[in-house]
Formats: structure tokens, sequence, C-alpha cells
């Protein structure tokens, strides 16, 4: 049974649990080292300079090869596209356990990054050709909100584990990473073969331009996409300082603080997860009221004065962000046909990216002339109340259904 008819609660096939337990391989599994990778690059005798310049080349095969890879990926199929990004974080981990120079270090990071740019186009593509064959209404809005939820609780728990492990020995947390990406290529060998989905027939890639204008309505979508991804910047990057600007922080403050965000976001994604059968929930005017709301928590941010006020204004911000991202992913892959889902998705992943990068560029700028990180977070609250504003006139002016975001395939 797919739907619990005591309470019409969409209920998860077990292949889609498969699916959603590799995925929290993949995510989880790379956070074992997220807590603790500086200090152990320079556990090897390196410097932050040094590691400024692996990261600035890892961002570099995100900008500049999304595109090519979303086409080579598109040739090979989504399947195999999961198995070779495994294949490479496994690859990169195993040179950081085995080498300890720079070059070796910039070799690997590449490595993670050619991973990190396939693995959420090839899941969501495979992922939404398994979930077609059900045809439930609230399927699709379930799977990714209950996964991301479940990815995020482990992430948490990883990062934790692997910072404890780093103190007694520095290349555990490593060893963890590559236990985990060698579970999710097992898993993916031995318990999805029962899915037998067959590579659709792809279009010529010239098709695939000439025909973008069929896709005008993602329009909106894409946009919130940039937007969200240029709104996140100060609350990803910059909360450490915000916090230290406007409290004596203690030791254990900024634990707390990450402890706090990351299960608001868990919580959030679960939340939607059991909400999903009701269509306002899945549609486009869902993520412009999001964007909204957390306009309103981004705002009042900057403008209270208590420490727990501020940690739960900035977990809630944090989170709906995160859902107004995620919703949006979602309403793009239901628009795309199966046949060139993932270029488009490469194309959207690359417009995020250019909206990280505009935000992160803006900060640089303000920071240079002398802004509070406050004032920032105030301007980010206001300009995400305006923008989300106008995205609703926009919607208004293309006279368009709610619901009318499936394409005609």
């Amino acid at each position: 049974m797919l739907i619990n008819s005591k309470n019409h609660l969409v209920l998860i096939p077990h292949e889609c649990k498969k699916l959603i337990f590799i995925n929290i391989l993949f995510d989880s599994g790379r956070l074992f080292t997220g807590a603790i990778s500086v200090l152990y690059f320079l556990s090897c005798g390196l410097s932050i300079e040094n590691y400024a310049l692996i990261k600035m080349t890892q961002a570099g095969v995100f900008i500049f090869l999304d595109l090519p890879i979303g086409y080579l990926l598109s040739k090979l199929g989504d399947y195999k596209s999961l198995f070779l990004s495994f294949i490479f974080g496994t690859t990169g981990v195993l040179i950081y356990l085995f080498y300890k120079t720079l070059s070796a270090f910039i070799i690997a990071e590449i490595f993670f990054a050619l991973s990190l740019s396939i693995w959420p186009a090839a899941f969501s593509s495979y992922s939404m050709q398994v979930l077609a064959k059900y045809e439930i209404e609230g399927l699709t809005e379930k799977f990714f909100h209950l996964g991301d939820s479940i990815s995020n609780l482990f992430v948490l728990i990883c990062g934790f584990v692997g910072g404890a492990m780093f103190s007694y020995w520095n290349q555990a947390p490593y060893l963890c990473f590559l236990a985990a990406y060698l579970l999710g290529i097992g898993t993916l060998l031995f318990h999805t073969e029962s899915l037998n989905i067959s590579c659709p027939k792809k279009n010529p890639i010239w098709k695939n331009f000439l025909d973008f204008h069929h896709l005008k309505s993602l329009l909106p979508l894409l946009t919130v996409l940039f937007l969200t991804q240029f709104l996140l910047q100060p609350l990803i990057h910059y909360w450490q300082p915000h916090f230290s600007e406007k409290f004596t922080l203690k030791p254990h403050d900024p634990s707390l603080i990450f402890i706090c965000y990351s299960l608001g976001m868990s919580r959030a994604s679960w939340c939607f997860s059991k909400i999903m059968n009701r269509p306002l929930f899945r549609s486009k005017i869902l993520v412009g009221l999001l964007g909204l709301v957390s306009g309103f928590f981004y705002f009042f941010l900057s403008q209270t004065e208590g420490f727990v006020s501020s940690i739960i204004l900035f977990s809630t911000s944090m989170a709906i962000f995160n859902t107004t991202q995620l919703s949006t992913g979602i309403l793009i892959n239901k628009a795309l046909s199966s046949a060139n889902r993932m270029m488009f998705l490469k194309i959207s992943s690359l417009i995020a990216r250019l909206g990280m990068i505009a935000s992160l560029w803006l900060i640089k700028f303000l920071m240079k002339s002398n802004w509070p990180i406050n004032d920032v977070y105030e301007m980010y609250g206001l300009l995400s109340l305006t923008v989300f504003f106008f995205y609703f006139v926009f919607l208004k002016l293309l006279k368009r259904n709610v619901e009318n975001y499936v394409f005609d395939r």
C-alpha cells in the first residue's frame, strides 16, 4: 500500500527508501570530514593560503564545468552517473589518505568537485524516473522533503562524530568517509538492480537550447533559485561573525547555534513531507510565500538584541530558505521531460551558482565599505521581502494557474 486510506498520507515505496539511504551515504559520508578539513590540512604542514587556493580550484570546476558535465552525463545516463559520482569521491578521499602534498590535495579536491557537481542532477533525474512508475500524487514532494530531513540529521551526527574522532586520529574521519562511499557503491550495485530503468532517447544538444522557449514558465522558478542562493550567502558564511558582533560568545555557543539550525532544517523538511498531499504545497505560490516569510525572519534577526531569539530567528530563516530551495527544485524536476532533465538541471545549477557568486562579491564590496554584518543582514532581509513581493506580481502578470507547472511531455 502506498496510500494510507485512514489519513490519506502518502507512503514511501521500499525502492524509494533505498534511494534515500544512498543519498544519506553520499551527503553524510563526506561530512565526516566537513568540520575538520581545514584542521587536517594544517596538520599536514600546509597553510590557510594553500587551503584558499584549493577552494578556488574547486569553485572553478563548479562554474566552468557544470554545463559540459551535464552534457556528458546526459549521454552516460543517470544510473551510471551515480556510480561515477561515488567513484570520483572515493578517489579523492584515497588521495587524502595516502598523500600529504599541496598538489595531491588540489587533485583530490578536483575529484571531490566533480563528484559534488554530478550527484545532485544525477540523483534527482534517476529518482524522478523511479517515482514516475508509481503515479501517486504528492509522492515526489514527500520523497525529496523526507530525504532532505533525514539527510540533514545524519549530516549533523556525522559532522560531530568526525570532529570527535579527529582529536584521537586525524585520518579516522577520512576512513569513515571512504567506508560510507564504498557502502554507497555496494548498495547501488546490489540493491537497485530491480529498478531496470531504461535510458530515454535524448534530443541533440542544439535542440535542447532551441526548444528552451517552450520551457518559459520555468523562468519564475529559475529566478527563485538564483535569489535563494543569493540571499542565503550571509546566513551560510557570516553567521559566526554576525553572532560575534552582537554578543560575547562562549566557547560552546557556535556549536549550539550549528546544532539548532541543522535540526531546524531537518524538522522543516520533515514537516513538509507530511503535508505534501495538499495542492498548495506543490505549487509555485508556495515558494513565494516561503520567501516572504523567510524575509520577515531575516529582517527581524537584524533587529533583535536577544541571544536566544537570534538563534531562533536565524535557525528559522535557514530552515525556510532551505525548504524554498528544495521545493523550487522539485517543481523544476516535475516540469522537465525525462529525456533532457539532466541537461536542464545542470543549467539550473549554474544559475544558482551565479546567484551565490553575485552575493559573495556584493558582500565583499560591503565589507570593504565597512558595513557591519548586522546591517548586511538587515539589507538582505528587506531585499528578500521586496523581491518575493515582485515574484507574486510576476506570477500574476503571467496569468497562470498555480498548479500549471507540469509541461506537456
